[in-house]
């Protein structure tokens, strides 16, 4: 496949609700969409969104980047997945979500022009459906709520947030949440918010619930607390960001969570995601809030792994670039319905 036209589509769409990432407070989602063109007419999508407060590119940056690689044409033939990564590896000034974007858009086409499902064309074996796990942002006291109207829409899975509250408060909720949705599994995401004291009493007080991990408890501590419960996992997501040093208490983590925009791209998280195997650890892809160009890849991602992917913060989105909308439906995607959904012109 070659490449023949690159175009850049500035986007804004509303969130449901404003939702706080650190300092900065998100009421809509920026983002640039690029559209690939093979010389065959097969066209790509990819969605460049950084994410503030997490990502280190401003949207400006990205812009800046993408209008520059658009200029330049697509020197190889871009005939496999092999060739993709060949050919990213020469972008090296590409900041992650831009990389994400490019990748993205540059695959799908080739897809398209070989007749393949994205997630066919990369791995040789794809799904139609992916499965999700649901992301909780309410307080504490909504949390058993919350659990029992994720298990009546058909999740299996379910992602809180923690380190928000008093530990006992958040404790507490989370035996409750249990109690009010059996046969659930939970995620807790702390997003280093806590000291290696804290998070050791909030693992101690949700050992022996059915807990499948809990991503990045840690601010700081670069081994494990002393007395850690053996039956409570420990998953990475801002670990991966940059390239750092595992601790060394990598026996105890169960899940690598990829989030492409922030790790460095496409071919940078399917490099993780086989890196975690090897470590004998899942890889469970996650999104930033993009909008429904990038859910869609990452949704092609997550099928392939087995692990219920984290992208409902799609249904944060108040609207979308996609007609239709993706629908998420009993706790996962339907990929086949998804790849006829369209971009707005």
């Amino acid at each position: 496949m070659k490449v023949s036209k690159i175009e850049l589509i500035p986007y804004e769409v509303a969130l449901r609700k404003p939702v706080r990432m650190g300092t900065v407070e998100l009421r809509e989602r920026e983002g640039i969409l690029v559209r690939v063109e093979s010389a065959r007419g097969a066209v790509g999508w990819g969605d460049a969104a950084p994410l503030p407060g997490f990502s280190r590119e401003s949207l400006d940056q990205v812009h800046k980047e993408l209008e520059e690689r658009s200029a330049r044409p697509v020197q190889h033939e871009i005939g496999s997945a092999a060739d993709l990564f060949m050919w990213a590896s020469t972008l090296t000034r590409l900041s992650p979500s831009a990389m994400f974007a490019v990748e993205s858009a540059v695959a799908g086409a080739a897809a398209m022009e070989a007749s393949q499902s994205l997630g066919v064309w990369l791995f040789g074996f794809s799904s139609d459906r992916c499965a999700l796990s649901a992301l909780a942002i309410e307080p504490p006291e909504q949390w058993a709520q919350r659990a029992r109207e994720c298990l009546e829409a058909g999740y299996s899975t379910v992602k809180f947030k923690v380190g928000r509250a008093a530990i006992a408060e958040e404790v507490a909720a989370s035996r409750a949440a249990v109690a009010a949705a059996p046969g659930l599994q939970f995620r807790f995401d702390a997003n280093r918010a806590w000291s290696a004291a804290e998070a050791l009493t909030f693992a101690r007080g949700v050992a022996g619930l059915p807990v499948e991990y809990i991503e990045e408890p840690f601010a700081n501590s670069r081994e494990l607390p002393a007395g850690w419960p053996a039956d409570v996992r420990i998953a990475w997501d801002e670990t991966l960001h940059n390239g750092e040093a595992l601790p060394v208490f990598e026996r105890h983590v169960s899940a690598w969570v990829l989030k492409p925009s922030l790790v460095g791209g496409l071919s940078r998280s399917v490099q993780l995601a086989r890196h975690a195997r090897r470590c004998g650890c899942r890889a469970v892809f996650s999104a930033a809030y993009e909008s429904g160009v990038g859910i869609r890849v990452l949704a092609e991602l997550a099928a392939t792994t087995g692990s219920a992917a984290g992208l409902d913060t799609y249904s944060l989105l108040a609207e979308d670039v996609l007609i239709p909308r993706l629908a998420m439906d009993r706790g996962e995607i339907d990929l086949a319905l998804a790849r006829r959904s369209v971009v707005k012109a």
